[in-house]
């Protein structure tokens, strides 16, 4: 028997853990801002919408108020459908790296070269992107491939990308309601 404490993402483990192995808990606490009881696919998409107004806010208002700067154009709407066209496996470990028009103009770049060339290996696209002149101002060019770099690294230590049909069969079984009573028995 064994105590649990789920913390954050952790008490999505913890009820997964109660689900199947009800007998093997003696205790389970567990903290968290999510609701436990709405699927998960529900929550996901409420935190996405939650990330995208921020994406919105501190990448996509900047570059719009400041077309010139950013050469991204001055329409917001074009922009939030750019990223949304990103595929659904890369955009998920892109996302939460985008707060500024600096890391939007990366996300564009590493999803655009990707696209054109899907399997590159990491040298590669670190070469071929370290080519492109992403701004006309040397300053925030330098910040921009600072960026791009920080986000390949963060790619390469992600686990292996899947498939957006696979991660689609993944975010169906997740979705799972897996609401367990808590209770204090001994």
């Amino acid at each position: 028997m064994i105590d649990f404490v789920g913390i954050s993402y952790g008490s999505f483990v913890g009820l997964s853990y109660a689900s199947i192995y009800p007998g093997h808990l003696r205790r389970i606490l567990l903290d968290s801002s999510l609701d436990a009881t709405t699927e998960l696919d529900r929550t996901l998409q409420a935190s996405t919408a939650d990330r995208e107004r921020i994406v919105g806010r501190l990448a996509i208002g900047e570059a719009v108020r400041h077309p010139d700067r950013w050469h991204l154009g001055n329409n917001r709407q074009a922009l939030l459908d750019r990223l949304r066209r990103i595929p659904a496996s890369l955009r998920v470990s892109l996302m939460p790296g985008i707060d500024s028009p600096e890391s939007l103009i990366a996300v564009f770049a590493l999803a655009d070269t990707l696209d054109d060339t899907p399997g590159m290996p990491a040298s590669d696209l670190r070469a071929t992107l370290a080519k492109k002149r992403l701004n006309d101002d040397d300053a925030l060019d330098w910040r921009i491939h600072e960026r791009l770099q920080q986000m390949i690294d963060a790619l390469l230590e992600s686990p292996a990308p899947v498939s957006d049909a696979e991660s689609r069969a993944g975010d169906q079984m997740l979705a799972v309601n897996l609401m367990t009573l808590c209770n204090d028995h001994r």
